[in-house]
């Protein structure tokens, strides 16, 4: 995980009122694919919602071939 995404996930985990970092409550996955999650305050105790989604990478690889 880059250290760009890692700043990202873990800001999506503080709780928007004190900051501090929450726990997963429930978890569902949508149809379009991206999950959906409600997250609990572990200081403060209030609820808020993230949603998530998957975002894949492809690798390209360039195969030379010598003419023989």
């Amino acid at each position: 995980m880059a250290n760009k995404d890692l700043k990202i996930y873990r800001a999506a985990r503080m709780c928007p009122v004190c900051g501090e970092d929450s726990r997963v409550y429930d978890s569902r996955e949508q149809s379009d694919g991206t999950i959906r999650r409600i997250r609990c305050c572990s200081v403060c105790g209030v609820r808020f919602s993230t949603e998530e989604s998957f975002v894949g990478m492809v690798r390209m690889r360039r195969l030379s071939r010598s003419s023989q």
